[in-house]
């Protein structure tokens, strides 16, 4: 159950809210899903990066992709660079799907993959 329908909200068939399932703190890092939508032709996925983690890509994908960091530094894994980004930074890849994340940051590292298919 989501906040929101805890609350009462109205159901509205304009939106949908996705919600992350599982723990969130995995030692070696995790790439939970927050939304899930063949009919919409989108997913999104909560990627979460402890200290120097590194966390693969779990599947591969052939549309665009979108990286959006929420906290730290994430260094992208690409077939055609590794660039790095920081908070409030996004990567959008068309050509290539990204492969993995690595956290370069001091800190613990959260990000989201946006996936449109």
């Amino acid at each position: 159950m989501t906040l929101d329908e805890l609350l009462g909200g109205e159901v509205s068939p304009d939106y949908r809210i996705g919600r992350r399932h599982g723990p969130s703190g995995a030692p070696g890092g995790s790439v939970l899903p927050l939304l899930d939508d063949a009919e919409a032709g989108l997913r999104a996925y909560l990627v979460t990066l402890p200290r120097a983690a590194t966390v693969e890509a779990p599947f591969a994908h052939k549309g665009a992709e979108l990286v959006g960091v929420v906290s730290g530094l994430v260094q992208v894994m690409l077939g055609s660079g590794r660039p790095v980004l920081r908070r409030g930074e996004t990567l959008l890849a068309s050509r290539r799907g990204i492969d993995a994340w690595r956290n370069v940051g001091d800190t613990g590292a959260q990000c989201l993959w946006v996936l449109r298919d």
